[in-house]
């Protein structure tokens, strides 16, 4: 009875994952793998991100990438968000990361530390203001203080995101649920890891919140929506601004 009833539980993990909700649109997985061969080439800061990812012994497995098209209703128009996993070749390694990049905008990138099956730490890469800003998190304190506690004190513009949070952070969830499931991850992880590794939804959709809060009306782009995200060779946090920016005054904040 038991196993009957944790498989029901996997047959509807693994169906709502193929899916995702009406608002995030998840592309197919062929869709996704050329948009993000493309978009890994053009976006400002994408160079700077990956290869700070890369030293931490990490590679980009395109193969894998999600793709996303939700609808702006600050625009009026549908966003492209691409999440394009990182994961290291040595078995033993504690870390995993991501890239994402929406349509557009510069690159994001997430690094995790796994203590086990336990996400323990994320370290942030955002190319804010010309400049790779690298930021690392403590998950016990992300988790008990909130992410506003980890937001640095920079002036900001009072705009309206291009994406809600709640579509930032439901991109996290659906990237990281897939992900966790896809053929690469069958290959690597058993029933039981994948069980484990699922309690760090929570993590992985904090982070997103915490990603969409520094972007928030700085000068990152020219029209605001940069997303990444984290789950294992995959990593998944979602930031999205908006179309307006600081004006040439701006300064950085203690």
């Amino acid at each position: 009875m038991a196993t009957d009833w944790i498989r029901q539980l996997q047959d509807r993990f693994v169906a709502e994952a193929g899916t995702g909700t009406p608002a995030v649109r998840p592309l197919p997985p062929e869709e996704a793998q050329a948009h993000a061969t493309l978009v890994l080439k053009e976006a400002r800061g994408a160079k700077e991100v990956d290869e700070a990812i890369r030293g931490r012994g990490l590679a980009p497995m395109v193969v894998r990438a999600r793709a996303y098209a939700p609808f702006s209703y600050n625009t009026g128009r549908v966003r492209m968000v691409c999440v394009i996993p990182y994961t290291s070749p040595d078995r033993t390694s504690p870390l995993v990361g991501t890239i994402g990049i929406s349509e557009g905008e510069p690159a994001s990138g997430v690094v995790v530390e796994m203590a086990g099956t336990a996400v323990t730490k994320a370290t942030i890469y955002d190319f804010i203001a010309g400049k790779l800003i690298e930021k690392a998190v403590s998950v016990a304190d992300l988790l008990r203080d909130g992410p506003k506690k980890f937001v640095e004190r920079w002036k900001r513009e009072k705009i309206v995101p291009n994406l809600p949070v709640e579509t930032a952070m439901e991109i996290g969830r659906h990237a990281f649920q897939t992900l966790l499931i896809d053929d690469f991850a069958s290959l690597v992880y058993t029933e039981d890891d994948v069980r484990q590794l699922a309690h760090n939804a929570p993590v992985i959709t904090a982070i997103a919140e915490l990603q969409h809060m520094r972007h928030l009306g700085v000068p990152t782009a020219d029209s605001c929506c940069c997303c990444c995200t984290c789950s294992w060779g995959c990593c998944s946090s979602c930031s999205a601004v908006a179309d307006s920016y600081l004006s040439p005054n701006f300064e950085w904040g203690e």
